[in-house]
């Protein structure tokens, strides 16, 4: 599914994939394409289980060239008790995109 003229989807990678025990060391990536003719800025935000301040783990900004691609990443500890949990992301951009994934 396309996100918007200005953006294509957004790869999403946690390294180490799969279960983790706590204390892991994680890196959650999201690459990003801009498809414009402008650079774009893009805020990125990753949560644990749900959107909320509570629950966010890191946010960046980064600046994708035109026609071009960036990477956002946060590294963080697994922290979170024992059970499955989902990581999230939020990508946002001034022409309004917003994604949410899993």
């Amino acid at each position: 599914m396309p996100v918007s003229q200005a953006t294509d989807e957004p790869s999403f990678t946690v390294i180490p994939p799969g279960p983790v025990a706590r204390g892991t060391r994680l890196e959650l990536r999201l690459a990003v394409q801009n498809l414009a003719d402008t650079e774009m800025p893009a805020r990125v935000a990753f949560f644990l289980d749900a959107e909320s301040s509570e629950s966010m783990i890191g946010a960046q900004t980064i600046t994708v060239s035109a026609h071009g691609k960036g990477l956002s990443r946060v590294w963080c500890t697994a922290g979170a008790p024992p059970g499955k949990h989902e990581i999230h992301y939020k990508l946002e951009t001034p022409s309004g995109v917003c994604v949410h994934g899993i």
